[in-house]
């Protein structure tokens, strides 16, 4: 009896699981930032999500900073941007925006945005491992 409950205990989470999988979108937000350089600005814009959400909270610091510190905004479940006029050209900000059920976060974002940031030529070097025998066949991408 006990091999039975067991049996059929895994077959239901087995069937469950495949028809109620979670994907990486559930737990994100799928966002993106645009910038305006005549008013520094930066916004954040997402799509509108179904129903269980309850709000967003935004959370920023700059490159540098250590700590997300309090949020810069705390929105409705039907907002689907938010704009930061509080940046200036030059300065890398990242940002945090994570999705609410009351309290509870149900999916979280990180990014990095800002307005004519200087390009980043060299970032160290790389190790790259070849196998011998494709060496040949790419040896002028080498």
């Amino acid at each position: 009896m006990k091999l039975l409950t067991t049996l059929f205990t895994a077959s239901l989470c087995c069937f469950f699981g495949t028809v109620c999988a979670q994907t990486s979108k559930d737990y994100s937000v799928q966002a993106w930032a645009e910038v305006n350089k005549q008013t520094p600005s930066i916004s954040l814009k997402w799509q509108k999500l179904s129903a269980g959400i309850t709000g967003y909270a935004i959370y920023r610091k700059t490159k540098e900073s250590s700590a997300w510190g309090t949020s810069k905004a705390n929105l409705s479940a039907t907002d689907t941007s938010w704009t930061d006029v509080d940046v200036k050209v030059g300065l890398v900000y990242e940002y945090n925006l994570i999705k609410l059920n009351g309290q509870t976060a149900l999916g979280i974002t990180y990014f990095q945005s800002g307005i004519e940031i200087p390009v980043v030529h060299s970032r160290g070097n790389a190790l790259v491992v070849v196998e011998k025998n494709l060496a040949s066949a790419i040896q002028t991408e080498l």
